[in-house]
């Protein structure tokens, strides 16, 4: 089995992540093994590389690493039922929780700007993004 490491060496910090591949294949690309429940022990430890990284070095894409990540895991998702798929699908399991329980925290510790958006707005948004038509709700950080 192959060992994790980071990868120093690589320009971006980012890309210096255990679960980058590198080579220009993706964001999401970790090994496959130790069944459901080590893949989410894996998943959940590199929940934790990444929430270190976003603490580090918060102006470095940050915001846009999430995205790519969801991508490349519903891309990477092995289409046949087997051992591989188990380890990939409790990777992903325990990466999102890992990242749940943080923005649960998160969003109680410094989410008081999320008080002044109602469900309305966040229906009028989601709808409109449905319809195909892009509205402005944002979030203000600041308020926070």
């Amino acid at each position: 089995m192959k060992r994790l490491s980071y990868h120093h060496r690589r320009r971006r910090r980012f890309h210096r992540l255990p679960f980058v591949p590198g080579g220009g294949r993706g964001v999401w690309g970790l090994p496959q093994g130790g069944g459901y429940h080590g893949g989410y022990i894996t998943g959940e430890a590199m929940a934790v590389a990444l929430l270190k990284y976003l603490r580090e070095e918060p102006e470095d894409g940050a915001a846009c690493c999430l995205a790519w990540i969801a991508t490349d895991m519903a891309a990477g998702r092995p289409a046949q039922q087997d051992a591989t798929r188990e380890s990939y699908d409790g990777q992903t399991a325990g990466f999102w929780h890992q990242l749940g329980r943080f923005l649960v925290s998160a969003a109680q510790e410094c989410g008081a700007s999320l008080d002044a958006v109602s469900e309305q707005m966040i229906l009028a948004r989601a709808n409109a993004g449905l319809a195909g038509k892009l509205p402005t709700v944002s979030v203000d950080k600041s308020a926070a």
